[in-house]
């Protein structure tokens, strides 16, 4: 009987443990996603840090004719990762880019579109770039993350995959925290880091949560869906772990 008690205290403890092993700080730098990026060289990097609760999309690569798929145009096109995770009261989303803020050539970088449930509805946009063709001169909030009404389209159609783009109507909710910088580590080559906190509360703890990004001609894109932990799952958690300590401290006691 013990034996089991001691089991299940160690199951929840571990539960514990996975739920708080990160502490993320929006800045721009990924060691806190558990990555050495370092290291990492233009193509062909494991983005994956392979911690429980981190969902990740990787397709860090370039093919004949410099295609990164649905479109063509090498690095500075790539979308290398996506990475999204829940710590504490936030949903945390990192992205691997080659594609700079303020855009390429009148291409301009997307919004982050949130879909909650995974419906097939995008409903939130989180804006990350104000520039409209080279101007930065978009008439929305930087960092503003909005309840969407319609969005725009990527430029091609041959590119729909890649939707959506950028809101084009919507309702401010508030202002968060995020990033979106040079990679620090590689001058010779173009790599952004995006980086951004989104409080759960905004969400409504949907269960399940899909994530895009894309530039405006779409000529690549990255899609991940996330778990999202119910409130009454932490509890639940916390829960058990003060049952399984009193169960303990009796036993001993005795």
């Amino acid at each position: 009987m013990m034996k089991r008690i001691f089991l299940l205290g160690f199951c929840f403890m571990l539960l514990a443990a996975s739920a708080q092993a990160l502490s993320i700080t929006v800045d721009g730098y990924l060691s806190d996603w558990g990555l050495n990026t370092s290291s990492f060289g233009e193509n062909d990097n494991n983005w994956d840090p392979g911690l429980p609760g981190v969902y990740v999309f990787q397709e860090d690569w370039v093919g004949s004719g410099d295609y990164v798929g649905p479109g063509y145009g090498a690095q500075n096109y790539d979308v290398e990762a996506i990475l999204v995770t829940v710590v504490g009261q936030n949903l945390y989303v990192a992205i691997a880019t080659g594609f700079p803020q303020w855009g390429i050539k009148d291409w301009d970088a997307g919004d982050i579109a949130f879909d909650v449930g995974s419906d097939g509805k995008w409903d939130y946009a989180l804006v990350i770039s104000n520039y409209v063709d080279g101007d930065n001169s978009r008439e929305t909030v930087l960092g503003g993350f909005y309840q969407v009404s319609s969005w725009a389209d990527v430029a091609y159609e041959e590119h729909a995959v890649s939707n959506p783009f950028r809101m084009e109507e919507g309702s401010l909710i508030g202002t968060t925290d995020f990033v979106y910088q040079r990679d620090p580590d590689h001058e010779e080559f173009p790599r952004y880091f995006i980086e951004a906190a989104i409080p759960l509360a905004w969400l409504g703890y949907p269960g399940k949560i899909t994530v895009n990004w894309t530039m405006e001609c779409g000529n690549d894109y990255g899609k991940v869906e996330a778990t999202i932990p119910e409130p009454a799952s932490i509890l639940l958690l916390g829960s058990g772990l003060f049952v399984v300590g009193a169960f303990l401290r009796k036993k001993f006691k005795a």
